[in-house]
């Protein structure tokens, strides 16, 4: 499964170390997959992200036990049918 998002130092555009001001920027990050979630895997908590046409609130956070998990599986299938 390919990765929604890759910063602009992988896509052709300015790499992090390329700051006009000396530090380090993360830069902007360009959408590689239009029907991809994003999800930040934590130790007790998990924030999962779906593009902003298939939810009122396209970004979630669910604990990790497995209730939950089943919630965000639950949540991830009824946005992927909502695909345009």
């Amino acid at each position: 499964m390919a990765l929604p998002l890759l910063p602009m130092g992988l896509t052709g555009g300015p790499s992090m170390s390329e700051s006009k001001k000396g530090g380090i920027t993360s830069g902007r990050l360009s959408t590689i997959n239009h029907h991809a979630a994003g999800i930040d895997v934590g130790a007790t908590f998990h924030v999962v992200a779906v593009p902003p046409d298939r939810d009122d609130r396209p970004v979630r956070t669910f604990r990790t036990f497995s209730e939950d998990i089943h919630q965000l599986a639950d949540w991830l299938t009824a946005t992927a049918r909502k695909r345009a």
